[in-house]
C-alpha cells in the first residue's frame, strides 16, 4: 500500500490505461460513454484494481448517480484512504 500521502492519480492513471488507449485523463472526462468509453464490467475492474493497489475498499454507491470521471476515481480512493487510516 502506498503511503498516505502520496498523489494516487498517477497510479490511477497506469491503471485506466490498461482500460483504455485514450491519451487524456482529464479529471472532468467520465469513465464510460462520452469519455473513455468503458463498459460496466471495466469499470468495475477499474475499482477492483484500485482497491487492489492501495488496500481500500471503495463505497459501493460510487457508481450510482452521475456518471463516474476520473477525477471522481481519484477523490474517492483518496476519501477510501483517509477511511482506512
Amino acid at each position: 500500500m502506498h503511503a498516505m500521502t502520496t498523489d494516487p492519480g498517477p497510479a490511477i492513471e497506469r491503471i485506466l490505461h490498461r482500460f483504455s488507449n485514450h491519451a487524456s485523463l482529464d479529471p472532468t472526462l467520465p469513465l464510460g460513454a462520452h469519455g473513455l468509453a468503458l463498459d460496466s464490467i471495466a469499470i468495475v475492474e477499474v475499482l477492483m484494481a484500485c482497491e487492489e493497489q492501495f488496500g481500500v475498499t471503495i463505497a459501493a454507491d460510487l457508481l450510482a448517480g452521475e456518471p463516474l470521471t476520473v477525477g471522481g476515481l481519484v477523490a474517492a480512493v483518496e476519501e477510501a484512504r483517509l477511511k482506512a487510516s
